[in-house]
């Protein structure tokens, strides 16, 4: 039903202001996926966009609200949620992801997350932006992606990146009780869920081969075949924490090698998840054999690729070391 209206780039933030009551005060919790039947292709992209902006503005304003309150967390998480922050591990589950955010000394500032720019594909949105948390044990600052589902009637979590910008592993973050994760120092041992049983290795998807082209170029030093397997408006998260946006920028930064790019790439997947021309991979990275500091050359990589087509290109890839 949403084909036409899949995988629209969206407003960067300030266009976000001016949408806070896009639906009156009706909650979008308690509404489907809004019938966009009958109406042109731009009145169509218009009320999607439109839509999107507003669930990720109450989402937001809802998951900062509950942020230290013992409990609260857990309501705004996806049951196969997944949430990487700059102290390993990934916790898996939304009961591991409450139970760690209850735990952290980490508390968001008011307006200390701010979303840049956002993208979307049917129940599914892709969101992208800076935070900075702050606690008894120091600071952190840095890039923020965010990937939210709607199941049924409530938009939860889904994805939710934590990226620093800061060297290390900021000791804001650390927590006791790790929960469910992802094993940090075995990246080969199984994910776990809250109650300890093996989380299966996803099954190919339809967009991995063409992620495994695009890890193929980068490992081959083949910029030009690179470049043509990623879209006009990528985002890119290096290892070494620059950002860039856009195919023009990321090409000019390949061609000389720069990004990490060409170094031995190995990636192995240990989630995914597809919504309409939307594909999401996230998994264990590991970058060659001492070209980078140890803290940058391995981690956790997101990587969301859009359909174009028969095949699908990278949307975004973000690299967040663990050091």
């Amino acid at each position: 039903m949403h084909s036409r209206c899949s995988l629209i780039r969206l407003l960067p933030a300030a266009a976000l202001s001016g949408l806070v009551s896009v639906f009156g005060a009706t909650s979008l919790r308690a509404q489907a996926l809004p019938v966009f039947e009958g109406q042109s292709s731009n009145e169509l992209q218009a009320e999607y966009r439109a839509y999107l902006m507003s669930a990720v503005q109450e989402w937001s304003r809802a998951w900062m609200d509950s942020w230290g309150r013992a409990g609260a967390m857990e309501e705004h998480y996806a049951r196969d949620g997944l949430l990487v922050t700059p102290r390993p591990p990934a916790r898996v589950g939304y009961e591991a992801i409450a139970s760690f955010m209850d735990g952290t000394s980490a508390r968001l500032a008011s307006g200390s997350v701010f979303t840049s720019d956002l993208d979307g594909s049917q129940n599914v949105a892709l969101v992208r932006g800076r935070y900075e948390v702050g606690g008894a044990s120091g600071r952190d600052r840095g890039e923020y992606f965010l990937v939210l589902r709607q199941d049924r009637f409530d938009w939860n979590a889904r994805i939710q990146f934590f990226a620093s910008g800061l060297d290390g592993r900021p000791q804001v973050w650390e927590v006791a009780d790790t929960g469910a994760a992802v094993d940090d120092e075995n990246p080969q041992a199984p994910v776990r869920d809250a109650d300890g049983a093996a989380v299966p290795i996803p099954e190919p998807g339809p967009a991995d081969s063409d992620f495994g082209f695009f890890v193929e170029a980068w490992n081959e030093r083949d910029a030009e075949r690179a470049g043509a397997l990623i879209t006009d408006d990528v985002w890119v998260r290096s290892p070494l924490a620059e950002f860039l946006e856009g195919r023009r920028d990321v090409e000019a930064r390949l061609n000389p090698g720069g990004l990490g790019f060409g170094i031995p790439l190995t990636f192995e997947a240990f989630d995914s998840e597809l919504a309409g021309d939307l594909a999401f991979l996230t998994g264990w990275y590991a970058l060659g054999t001492g070209e980078l500091p140890p803290e940058f050359a391995r981690g956790v990589l997101l990587a969301a690729l859009r359909r174009d087509g028969d095949g699908w290109r990278v949307r975004a890839l973000i690299f967040a070391p663990t050091g």
